[in-house]
């Protein structure tokens, strides 16, 4: 099937096959001067060491005595994205949650070919994890306190247009500006692998727009996305995993 792999699911459980983002990478500088998003490109941030490829293998997942999905296989390689999309309750959550490892497959295994990334993944869920009683520059210090980096908060949230806002309590916030501020966070630290679930979810065009800047970036530096999406996202290096099932 052109344009993804279609996942399909029969009595509630989800075939999958497997799947490679293997297309030839377009050269980074050629990729952002034609953009004409980036000023200037100063090569990647994160070291040829902890350039990886992920790989999930034969996954499995069970919620519930419930079987979301099986036998899932997947790669993503270094300066490659995967859009994960199906319909709610397919597993979309579930799959980038296993990929974190904030929980553990019931089969299967989920591989970083190319070293070990302890403390290198940044996850975004469809919660933005911002305290309300907090201004976002409180948030966002606690942020970078907690992953030891050491980073300017006002050019992380000014790439994402709310660096006026960054000493109002977040409880003022709206509903978009407070996705803005969970995406900050991506910002403020050299994490290889963004797991993002929804993250334009709230957003209007300008924040989706920036979104993508950053998300293109990322990219082009060596990094690796994979985000759970609705919308329509023009992404070129992205492949995308359909997840599904029958009526």
């Amino acid at each position: 099937m052109s344009g993804g792999l279609a996942v399909v699911g029969a009595s509630r459980r989800v075939r999958a096959a497997h799947y490679a983002t293997e297309r030839p990478r377009r050269p980074v500088a050629a990729l952002l001067a034609r953009r004409g998003e980036l000023a200037q490109y100063d090569g990647p941030r994160f070291g040829e060491a902890v350039f990886v490829t992920l790989q999930a293998i034969d996954l499995t997942c069970i919620r519930g005595e419930r079987m979301i999905f099986s036998g899932l296989t997947f790669s993503v390689a270094p300066g490659r994205a995967l859009l994960v999309r199906g319909p709610n309750g397919v597993g979309k959550t579930s799959l980038l949650r296993l990929l974190a490892g904030l929980n553990a497959p019931a089969v299967g295994q989920v591989r970083w070919a190319g070293g070990s990334l302890a403390g290198r993944v940044s996850y975004v869920g469809h919660l933005d994890a911002i305290k309300a009683a907090l201004t976002l520059r409180e948030n966002l210090a606690f942020w970078l306190a907690y992953r030891g980096h050491n980073r300017s908060l006002a050019a992380a949230l000014d790439a994402l247009g709310i660096a006026h806002l960054i000493d109002m309590p977040t409880r003022y916030l709206s509903a978009g500006q407070r996705r803005r501020a969970a995406l900050a966070k991506l910002l403020l630290v050299d994490a290889p692998v963004w797991l993002l679930d929804e993250p334009v979810s709230s957003l209007d065009g300008r924040g989706i727009e920036v979104f993508m800047v950053a998300l293109r970036r990322h990219l082009a530096e060596g990094g690796v996305a994979v985000l759970s999406t609705h919308q329509e996202l023009a992404i070129d290096e992205a492949e995308t995993l359909t997840l599904g099932r029958n009526p």
